[in-house]
């Protein structure tokens, strides 16, 4: 038996010289301290500041990754808001105009719904590639729930309007005005209203 701390149990294989096969000495009863522990609290280290950034990353996506702050104000800027088409033709079928849009906000511009003064005519949003359905009069129009177009600050989107110059019967020529109203968030201008004029020929 060899001699070591008080209380420490030997190992009967152990060498009588009490050096291990590196060669250590351990005859103050200790072992040496591994390097996996090292490793493994490196291990742990990496792993939390992995976790801390990417839990980071995901509030600053999560607040929109626009740069657009809560509570900021959204403000729709129309190109144009009114335009003549001139003649349209009956024969022609449908007529198509479309209205360039900018939110000139620092907040999302928010549109929840699309409306025409006339069964008509229709409109749809479109933004990065993406379409919303046709909307038409309130009461003529069918279409499926909406979730809304939400426009980052800086963006340009389109008002795509369809006009069917047959919608009212082959004697129904001359004169016409049809608006269009888009429902937003922006303050100042929560029923934003654009609008086309022309005469219908046969």
């Amino acid at each position: 038996m060899y001699e070591g701390s008080v209380g420490s149990v030997h190992n009967m294989n152990c060498c009588a010289d009490n050096k291990d096969s590196r060669g250590h000495n351990h005859s103050d009863g200790q072992r040496p301290r591994s390097g996996g522990d090292s490793r493994l609290l490196i291990f742990f280290g990496i792993a939390g500041a992995l976790t801390i950034l990417g839990v980071i990353l995901g509030l600053a996506l999560g607040s929109g990754g626009s740069g657009a702050k809560s509570g900021e104000p959204s403000k729709i800027v129309f190109g144009e808001t009114g335009f003549s088409a001139g003649d349209i033709s009956m024969a022609n079928g449908f007529y198509t105009k479309v209205y360039k849009f900018k939110n000139d906000g620092r907040g999302v511009l928010e549109i929840s719904k699309l409306e025409t003064t006339c069964m008509c005519t229709e409109a749809k949003i479109r933004y990065q590639g993406k379409e919303s359905p046709n909307f038409g009069m309130p009461g003529h129009d069918s279409r499926a729930l909406w979730g809304g177009a939400k426009i980052a600050p800086g963006d340009e989107a389109e008002l795509v309007v369809t006009f069917d110059p047959n919608a009212h019967g082959p004697e129904a020529t001359g004169q016409i005005k049809r608006g269009i109203i888009l429902y937003t968030n922006d303050q100042n201008n929560r029923e934003a209203e654009v609008f086309f004029s022309a005469n219908v020929t046969k």
